[in-house]
């Protein structure tokens, strides 16, 4: 073990350096951390071929140089949008709730393809055994879940209404209707479905918070009837 690191020079230590930030940028979830640490060993992968080899290696500095010039460009464009976003109070409540972990990028996309709504009392938002056109995000207020006539459930705020008939494409499962005024976000699924056909991060976190609701409303038990 020390005849290796007597023998190895510094220009093996800054090889040796640059796949092992690339072997750590293949294991974090964040693109902007990939991308970091993706210029930081091309940067050394750089310096060892122009240090490390006589002649030095042109073709592959060359390389390094334009996917670091990529990387850089990709990082300084997240970056900007990134601090471009400004929240309302609605949306900044509605991220650090339902939507907390997605990026706040990602949370603006998908803000931007949807629309909010305020709901009356007894208004319905899905009807059982039809189909369901829209994914609902219930923000504020109450809806009753009713299957073959009866109180099955209640969605409070920061639930989905739809979740089942977007991941499974049947109709829905039960009648929602609201209980009172309240407001809700919703998205077109056919809308939903193209935005996350082109964007994989937004996919995995919708799934991923979908997922997280679901276990949420089987751990719940069915609250006191409501009062007639």
């Amino acid at each position: 073990m020390n005849t290796l690191l007597t023998v190895m020079t510094w220009q093996d230590w800054a090889a040796n350096l640059c796949y092992a930030l690339l072997a750590v940028s293949y294991l974090v979830t964040s693109l902007w951390w990939l991308r970091g640490l993706a210029i930081l060993a091309l940067g050394l992968e750089g310096i060892y071929f122009y240090f490390g080899s006589t002649p030095p290696l042109w073709v592959g500095i060359a390389w390094a140089a334009i996917f670091v010039a990529i990387n850089a460009g990709q990082l300084l464009r997240m970056t900007r949008d990134r601090f471009s976003v400004k929240l309302s109070e609605q949306e900044r409540s509605l991220h650090k709730g339902l939507f907390e972990g997605m990026s706040t990028v990602g949370f603006c996309r998908l803000l931007k393809s949807g629309r909010w709504r305020e709901c009356a009392g007894g208004e319905v938002l899905t009807w059982e055994g039809r189909p369901v056109p829209e994914l609902y995000v219930m923000t504020d207020g109450l809806a009753k879940v009713e299957v073959n006539g009866g109180i099955v459930a209640l969605v409070r705020a920061g639930s989905f209404v739809g979740e089942m008939s977007f991941l499974t494409g049947a109709p829905a499962c039960a009648t929602v209707t609201s209980v009172g005024s309240c407001k809700v976000f919703s998205i077109s699924k056919e809308r939903l479905s193209q935005l996350l056909a082109v964007d994989e991060g937004l996919r995995t976190a919708i799934h991923r918070i979908i997922g997280r609701d679901l276990v949420y409303k089987l751990q719940c038990s069915l609250p006191l009837p409501l009062a007639s």
